[in-house]
């Protein structure tokens, strides 16, 4: 069949709070053959791997935040109407996406900063022409505020708040769009299993029996890079309320991989 018989390219939205293997998601599904741009953020000690960020699309999340009083690390509630120009934000955004993803072919954005901007880009991505899927993966909350506290010396309280209001923020900003919840520990343990329906999201036939495919993405997983791991018995000791109110969203994430009604 020719590419204009073809069903809708689709934009997967990789949401997910910081540390919570977004990244590692991104670049699988690059691999299977969505689209990244060329120009991306770079691998550091603290993602081995690389970040699989568009460098413009960062920067345009960033002033986007900035612009309505907010911060990817703040925990008050974001207010879209405080956002002056809007229109003026929602074409440089559809310019963006145009100018660095290739035209009419499977795309992926990451960045953990969706999970508080899912309206506008669903918005944009939906008058493009995309289909959308939305994939989240949720990783314990208590080995994310490990890993912020080792990299950004979070204090470990704040880090669960943070993580509860990117969790939340992203599945119910997502209720409308076909999207897929997992765990990141399953996803490492099979990753096949873990994606599930988003592997027949692509609008081409994408050759997941291909072994040198398969032997990419397996090297990309590398387990040995997940540096924190806990007994969930920790939780309640570890962060009193906090940590309580955290496991009980991931437990219920865990439980039902629809979302929390």
């Amino acid at each position: 069949a020719s590419k204009s018989k073809r069903a809708r390219p689709t934009a997967f939205l990789v949401l997910g709070m910081h540390r919570s293997g977004t990244s590692a998601v991104a670049r699988t599904l690059n691999l299977l053959g969505a689209a990244l741009p060329d120009k991306l953020i770079g691998a550091n000690e603290f993602n081995e791997k690389g970040h699989w960020e568009p460098i413009a699309l960062v920067a345009f999340n960033d002033r986007l935040l900035t612009a309505i009083g907010s911060h990817w690390s703040a925990l008050r509630t974001i207010d879209m109407h405080r956002l002056e120009n809007a229109d003026t934000w929602i074409d440089e955004l559809h310019t963006l996406i145009t100018s660095n993803y290739p035209d009419k072919q499977d795309i992926v954005i990451k960045d953990p900063r969706l999970c508080l901007l899912v309206p506008i880009y669903t918005q944009v991505l939906t008058r493009m022409g995309y289909k959308l899927h939305s994939l989240i993966p949720i990783r314990d909350p208590l080995e994310v505020t490990a890993s912020l506290k080792r990299r950004d010396g979070m204090n470990g309280r704040y880090a669960a708040l943070l993580w509860l209001r990117h969790v939340l923020e992203a599945e119910r900003q997502t209720r409308d769009i076909d999207r897929h919840i997992f765990c990141y520990s399953e996803f490492l343990d099979n990753w096949r299993t873990a994606l599930g329906p988003a592997l027949g999201q692509f609008s081409e036939i994408q050759p997941q029996s291909d072994p040198d495919i398969i032997a990419a993405i397996d090297d990309h997983l590398d387990p040995a890079l997940r540096h924190h791991t806990h007994d969930a018995t920790d939780f309640g000791n570890e962060y009193g309320p906090m940590g309580e109110w955290a496991a009980t969203a991931f437990d219920l994430l865990k439980r039902d991989k629809g979302g929390i009604a």
